[in-house]
C-alpha cells in the first residue's frame, strides 16, 4: 500500500512539472490593424496614415507574405515590409508579421507551386525563405506566423504544395527552422474558422498540445475571427482561447472583422446598429482570459476591405470616422485612454530648398520590374526604383501610363546621390483597367523638379505584364 500511495504521488508530481502554466499577458490586450501598405506610404490623403497611428500594433495585410516578397527564389523584395516597418517604429508601434508560409497554392509564388521538388529540395526553399526574412527583420518585428491555414474545415491537413511534397510534418519543420534563425522572435500558428470549438478548432488544440510536449517552438496561435452568419457567444470565444492557454500558448485574434451582411435586419443603419455588439463580444472575451494578449482588426477603414458589397466590416467608415465599434473597443480595451504615446502626426515634407552649391546638372533614371498581371492585381501598387543624380533634393513626380493613357501617379522627394523607391498604388479603378487591357504596355515617366527650377525626365517600359 504504502508502495502505491509513493507511486501515485511521484506521478501526480511528475504531472505538475508536466503541465505547462497558463499563458498570461503582462499588460493590457493590445489592439492592432491590418495595413496596406502602397495605401499606407503613397496615399495623398494623410487621414489613412493618421487612423493608422491609433493602433499599439500593424499586421501588413499581403505584402509581407511570400508571394509579394520573393517573386522569383533568387529575388526578394522588402520594400513595402521595410516601409511598414520604418513607420511602426516612428510610432512606437509593434509589428506581426505575416505569414511565412501560406498553406494555399494560389497564394504561392508560381515558381514554388510549379516546381518539380523532393522533400528535401522543398525543404531548402522553406529554409532559405525563413532564414532570410527573419533575419532580415530581426530585432523589428516581435512576432512572426510562420504557418498559416494548414487545416482543412474537418480538421485533416489542407492540401497544398507544402503537404504534398513535405509531407505530414512540413508545419513542425517550419516552426523548427524559424526557431533556428532567431531564438528570440515570439512563433505563432494562425488558423481561420476555428475561432470557437469545432471539427478544426480541435484539431488544433491536439496539434498545439502534441507540438508543446514535444518542444516544438509554438508560443501562441492566431484565431482569425473572419466573422460570418454565426456569431458566437462570448462564453464560447471564452472556452477557446482558454484551453489554448492552458497549454501554456498565447492567443492572437488576428484578423477580425465583421460584416453586416449576416446581422439579420433588412436595412443598412439596422444592421450598423447591431454590429456593436460583435465586437463587444470578441473584445470582451478576449479581455476576460489572460492568454489574449491582442486583437487585429483586418483593416480598420470602410473605405478598404479585402470584403466586398456594402460589408462595412470594420471600426472606421470609408471617411476614417468612427463607428460604434470603435468606441466599443476603447471602452472595453483601453477604459483609460491610449495604453502607449501617439506620435502627433509628422509635418508635410519639405520642398525642395536651393543650396549654394545649386550648379550640377539634375538627372533621374527609373527602373520597374517585369511583373506578372495577377501579382500586380494583388499588390495593388507599382514599385519604382528611381535615382536622383545631382546637387539638391528634388520632387519627383512618378505617372504610370497604359497604352499612352495615365493609369496612377505618386510624387516622392529624393536626395541627391540617392537611390528611393516609390510606391505608386493602383485603386479599383486602375487594377480594372489592367484586367480590360491584359497585355496593355505600361510605361513609367518620371519627372524630378529641383528649387532651382531645374527638370530631368526619365520613362521605364518593361515588356507587358504576363
Amino acid at each position: 500500500m504504502r508502495l502505491l500511495a509513493g507511486t501515485a504521488a511521484v506521478a501526480a508530481l511528475l504531472l505538475v512539472f508536466a503541465t505547462p502554466a497558463p499563458a498570461a499577458r503582462t499588460g493590457p490586450v493590445e489592439l492592432g490593424t491590418a495595413i496596406g501598405v502602397p495605401t499606407l506610404v503613397s496615399d495623398p490623403d494623410p487621414r489613412y496614415r493618421d487612423t493608422a497611428r491609433l493602433f499599439d500594433a500593424l499586421t501588413a495585410e499581403n505584402d509581407m507574405k511570400m508571394y509579394y516578397q520573393r517573386p522569383t527564389r533568387a529575388v526578394f523584395d522588402f520594400a513595402l515590409g521595410d516601409a511598414m516597418v520604418a513607420f511602426a517604429a516612428a510610432n512606437f508601434q509593434q509589428v506581426h508579421g505575416h505569414t511565412l508560409i501560406w498553406c494555399n497554392d494560389s497564394s504561392t509564388p508560381g515558381w514554388v507551386r510549379n516546381g518539380s521538388w523532393t522533400r528535401t529540395s522543398l525543404l531548402a526553399v522553406m529554409t532559405e525563405h525563413i532564414t532570410r526574412v527573419l533575419n532580415h527583420y530581426r530585432g523589428r518585428v516581435s512576432t512572426w506566423d510562420v504557418v498559416n491555414e494548414a487545416l482543412a474545415d474537418d480538421g485533416s491537413m489542407r492540401d497544398c504544395i507544402w503537404n504534398r511534397v513535405i509531407g505530414g510534418d512540413w508545419v513542425e519543420q517550419a516552426f523548427r527552422i524559424a526557431r533556428s534563425v532567431d531564438p528570440n522572435v515570439r512563433l505563432l500558428y494562425n488558423e481561420v474558422r476555428a475561432d470557437v470549438p469545432n471539427a478544426k478548432y480541435e484539431a488544433l488544440l491536439a496539434m498545439a498540445g502534441d507540438f508543446k510536449s514535444r518542444g516544438v517552438p509554438l508560443d501562441g496561435v492566431g484565431l482569425q475571427f473572419h466573422l460570418s452568419e454565426n456569431h458566437p457567444a462570448q462564453a464560447q470565444m471564452e472556452e477557446a482561447i482558454r484551453r489554448l492557454g492552458e497549454l501554456g500558448l498565447d492567443v492572437h485574434i488576428s484578423e477580425l472583422d465583421v460584416p453586416i451582411w449576416y446581422l439579420g435586419p433588412p436595412t443598412i443603419p439596422e444592421r450598423l446598429a447591431l454590429q456593436p455588439e460583435i465586437y463587444r463580444r470578441v473584445a470582451a472575451a478576449c479581455q476576460a482570459q489572460p492568454a489574449c494578449f491582442r486583437i487585429t482588426t483586418w483593416g480598420f477603414t470602410d473605405r478598404l476591405t479585402y470584403r466586398c458589397c456594402n460589408a462595412k466590416p470594420l471600426p472606421f467608415d470609408e471617411e476614417y470616422r468612427p463607428k460604434p465599434a470603435w468606441a466599443v473597443l476603447q471602452e472595453v480595451l483601453r477604459p483609460g485612454g491610449p495604453t502607449r504615446p501617439i506620435a502627433p502626426p509628422p509635418p508635410p515634407p519639405p520642398a525642395p530648398q536651393a543650396t549654394a552649391a545649386s550648379t550640377g546638372v539634375l538627372t533621374v533614371a527609373a527602373r520597374l520590374k517585369r511583373q506578372r498581371l495577377r501579382t500586380l492585381l494583388r499588390r495593388r501598387a507599382l514599385v519604382v526604383k528611381l535615382l536622383l543624380g545631382g546637387t539638391d533634393t528634388a520632387s519627383v513626380r512618378v505617372t504610370a501610363r497604359l497604352r499612352g493613357r495615365r493609369l496612377a501617379s505618386a510624387v516622392v522627394n529624393i536626395a541627391a546621390g540617392r537611390t528611393q523607391t516609390a510606391v505608386v498604388p493602383l485603386g479599383f479603378g486602375e487594377r480594372r483597367r489592367l484586367r480590360r487591357a491584359r497585355r496593355g504596355r505600361i510605361v513609367i515617366e518620371a519627372v524630378a523638379t529641383d528649387a532651382a527650377g531645374r527638370s530631368a525626365k526619365a520613362r521605364a517600359a518593361p515588356t507587358a505584364p504576363r
